[in-house]
């Protein structure tokens, strides 16, 4: 039987998909992406939501500036794994599209 691989109860495997859509030769770094898309599943898991809102303390939690999010975001929608709208002034809102296989 294949052994899964979870990090803080996050499937590595979802998680992949979010760090594979960062470019290979780009300034953006896998490690950021990661932190983000564990925040993403983190509110996601927590809320029972397939749209949830990015808050700044959340992303304060996960480590993430929220002056760069906007760069990973758009590599996640390009890659059909969200939707994301923003306001001016408010905090980002966001569809999962892709789902973690466990749920």
């Amino acid at each position: 039987m294949a052994k899964k691989l979870f990090y803080n109860r996050h499937s590595l495997i979802w998680m992949r998909k979010f760090t594979d859509t960062i470019p290979e030769k780009s300034y953006l770094h896998k490690a950021t992406a990661f932190c983000l898309a564990a925040a993403i599943h983190h509110q996601i898991t927590l809320k029972k939501s397939s749209t949830i809102k990015l808050t700044h303390d959340i992303l304060k939690e996960f480590c993430v500036n929220r002056k760069h999010i906007k760069q990973y975001l758009d590599c996640f929608q390009k890659a059909g794994l969200i939707h994301y709208s923003v306001i001016r002034g408010s905090s980002p809102f966001i569809e999962l599209l892709e789902k973690d296989g466990r749920y």
